[in-house]
């Protein structure tokens, strides 16, 4: 390996263009299929797949929003038709968010968009490199949500099938201290 390449400064450098560069790409395959601002996918994928049934209060942590700005979502994708309110029988001052059919049908055209920009960028790389990028990947993932990542707002867009959420999901992994199964669920009512 060249010198350039094994430097902290170089790799520190790399790494940062690189997430930019994918994070603008995933905005904007995102936005192409659920227009307004980048919450609304965002909110779409969570409420439409693994957080259905989720409190404003959840959705306002994954968007990692306010709570009125939450509520202000919530109200845009009601009126979109995208998804409907419904009282908690836990709590009852507790209003839930669950994905309609259209709804649901959006959350996965915009998991798809994700997914089809991020093929594009592992396309240069064979079988083994991928393997390797994704144990990587995962180990850097599962330290940091050990630390200081809010694994509803870092997963608000994710196909959790794709990471096999949450008995291999480096993320919830790292959250839950490496313990499957040990990061608390988002369920009906859960806060």
């Amino acid at each position: 390996m060249c010198a350039v390449h094994a430097s902290a400064e170089h790799l520190s450098n790399v790494l940062g263009t690189f997430g930019l560069a994918v994070a603008d790409d995933l905005v904007q395959a995102v936005l192409a299929v659920a227009r307004g601002p980048v919450s609304v996918p965002a909110a779409v994928s969570f409420i439409g797949s693994w957080g259905a049934g989720s409190s404003v209060d959840a959705l306002a942590r994954a968007l990692g929003v306010t709570h009125s700005r939450a509520v202000r979502v919530a109200d845009r994708l009601q009126a979109d038709g995208l998804v409907r309110r419904e009282r908690s029988t836990v709590d009852l001052r507790e209003v839930l968010l669950h994905p309609t059919a259209r709804g649901r049908r959006l959350a996965l055209r915009v998991q798809a968009e994700r997914a089809a920009a991020l093929e594009a960028w592992l396309t240069p790389l064979d079988v083994a490199e991928r393997t390797q990028l994704g144990s990587l990947v995962d180990k850097m993932l599962a330290a940091r949500a050990g630390a200081t990542l809010v694994p509803t707002h870092a997963c608000r867009l994710c196909d959790t099938g794709g990471c096999g959420h949450p008995e291999s999901c480096p993320v919830s992994l790292g959250a839950s201290n490496g313990v499957p199964g040990g990061l608390p669920e988002l369920s009906v009512g859960a806060e």
